[in-house]
């Protein structure tokens, strides 16, 4: 759920930015499903986080986003870098 401020919530999936995770359909579903109950671990759902946003520079016009949780006060993590270094996705190939 994003807050857009003054009690203004929306519910929207993020596609994470600058990570490829394995997919939950199909022959990557084992993998996938770690990957989703790590993140579930690693921030429960319905917990705030922060998310910077990121124009999808593709055709499917995701909302892509830097998803960052806040373990401490004052420090923020950003789960994506989170997902890669558990070894449960990595960063896309520049070309």
């Amino acid at each position: 759920m994003l807050d857009l401020g003054d009690s203004v919530y929306r519910r929207r999936n993020v596609r994470l930015f600058d990570v490829n995770a394995p997919e939950v359909v199909g022959e990557t579903r084992a993998a996938g499903l770690e990957a989703k109950a790590f993140l579930e671990r690693l921030r429960p759902p319905g917990v705030a986080v922060y998310v910077r946003t990121h124009k999808d520079r593709t055709t499917f016009e995701r909302l892509l986003g830097e998803v960052f949780d806040e373990p401490e006060p004052g420090e923020l993590r950003n789960v994506g870098d989170a997902l890669v270094e558990a070894g449960h996705a990595t960063r896309p190939e520049r070309r």
